[in-house]
């Protein structure tokens, strides 16, 4: 069954302490209700758990809630118990979602782990099954979506790798077109539910270890209405997520390298056309930024909103030039991807990492760590990722800066190191999230 996946944690706790306050699930859910979900959603008023409740009962989702919130208590106090809480909440919470998923005992096997993405005909079973009682279609429809969705940040809190990814996006992606399809529901909340696990898989799948191809379509959720509420979400334009998007289809070309360019002029066409695309950050942010969140609780100016998010775009562009750079080894790209590194690293200094915006930008921290040469531009990156994990007890930040001092210290590659702290699977990713 899936917990048998998710139960080898690469986190060291050895200095976790069974010693702990004991909470009851009303203290854990007030955890979740007011720390927790305030570091991951941009937009609480449409958030992904409120739509969950809106259609779900509560008994229902109970425990992921409660099993998010004793993950990050355990990463927060080192509090042995509450990881062990976490697990239990999450196992009770998966049972559930075997009930309910479609083929789960033959897809959620060791043997079996990646047989929904790309299995279009297996998705199309699944869908037929859940839509065969009308009845329970958008409800259950909903608790798997926000099941999927608990088990990312499990992950990401937890130690960072996900071993159920991308199969568990292939679900989600299917279920979301059916329900869009149906119009039975709250369209802005679905939407924004889609626009943040679009973001998470799009990020996941570019940074993973196998080059592997989105399990989203392209242009998944995005209308030209659709782009400013994306950002209302994510602090990256759509324009750019698309962008990285191509990023990750290229790469899976280029791993099988049959369908890679035959020419130096057709490549240098592809990246300058999708260079220009990914340049031209500053026309994809509204000079009205007066309807977009700061993604915080302090107040804040619109000027100053304004400059935030443009600085956080064009973070976002630099993260995806470096690596589109690094992809097509056009000429000078050694020289090309240094200079967008000072640029970017540069940049990254007016940021605090106070706002769920903000935490979002782990994979371009990754990137600017990556390609750091100077040692100045190292200790920069790890100390704001100690910032992070100080702010946010998040076990990936964790993981990640361990594997960076790892790489530093030893003089390896850094995409090694990430090797040496991943379990052996390759098909397991981790999530800079």
């Amino acid at each position: 069954m899936i917990m048998s996946i998710l139960d080898h944690s690469i986190t060291d706790r050895s200095d976790f302490s069974e010693e702990s306050e004991h909470w009851d699930d009303t203290a854990l859910l007030k955890h979740f209700y007011n720390t927790f979900s305030l570091l991951i959603d941009q937009e609480p008023v449409n958030s992904w758990y409120e739509f969950a409740l809106k259609y779900c009962p509560y008994e229902s989702l109970r425990d992921g809630f409660c099993s998010l919130a004793c993950i990050h208590i355990s990463q927060k106090t080192k509090s042995l118990f509450h990881y062990k809480k976490a697990v239990q909440y999450l196992e009770n919470m998966i049972t559930r979602l075997g009930n309910i998923l479609p083929f789960s005992d033959i897809v959620f096997s060791d043997n079996n782990l990646n047989s929904w993405q790309n299995n279009s005909a297996l998705l199309k079973k699944m869908v037929m099954e859940l839509k065969a009682n009308a009845d329970t279609f958008i409800q259950n429809s909903i608790l798997i979506m926000t099941y999927i969705y608990i088990i990312l940040l499990y992950e990401i809190f937890d130690d960072g790798v996900s071993r159920l990814c991308p199969c568990l996006m292939s679900v989600f992606s299917t279920i979301v077109k059916e329900m869009k399809k149906a119009a039975v529901v709250d369209k802005l909340s679905l939407d924004y539910f889609a626009y943040q696990m679009y973001y998470n898989e799009i990020i996941m799948s570019v940074s993973s270890r196998a080059w592997r191809s989105p399990s989203c379509p392209a242009v998944f959720c995005f209308t030209s209405e659709d782009r400013s509420n994306c950002l209302k979400v994510v602090g990256c334009p759509p324009e750019i997520l698309e962008c990285i998007h191509s990023i990750a289809e290229m790469k899976c070309r280029k791993r099988n390298s049959e369908s890679w360019f035959t020419s130096d002029a057709a490549l240098v066409a592809s990246y300058s056309s999708l260079r220009a695309r990914i340049e031209a950050y500053r026309s994809y942010l509204p000079l009205d930024t007066s309807s977009l969140s700061a993604g915080s609780t302090n107040s804040i100016n619109i000027d100053s909103l304004y400059m935030l998010r443009l600085r956080i775009a064009q973070v976002w562009s630099l993260s995806a030039l470096i690596e589109a750079t690094e992809l097509y080894q056009v000429e000078n790209a050694s020289n090309i991807i240094d200079k967008l590194e000072l640029e970017l690293v540069d940049l990254l200094q007016y940021f605090e990492f106070e706002t769920a915006l903000e935490m979002q930008m782990l994979w371009p921290i990754y990137l600017a760590a990556k390609h750091a040469r100077l040692p100045s531009h190292r200790q920069f990156v790890c100390h704001l990722l100690t910032v992070c994990i100080n702010r946010f007890h998040s076990g990936n930040v964790l993981n990640m800066k361990n594997a960076l001092e790892k790489a530093y210290t030893f003089g390896m590659n850094v995409s090694d190191a990430f090797d040496l702290v991943m379990p052996a699977n390759k098909s397991s990713e981790f999530m800079f999230l």
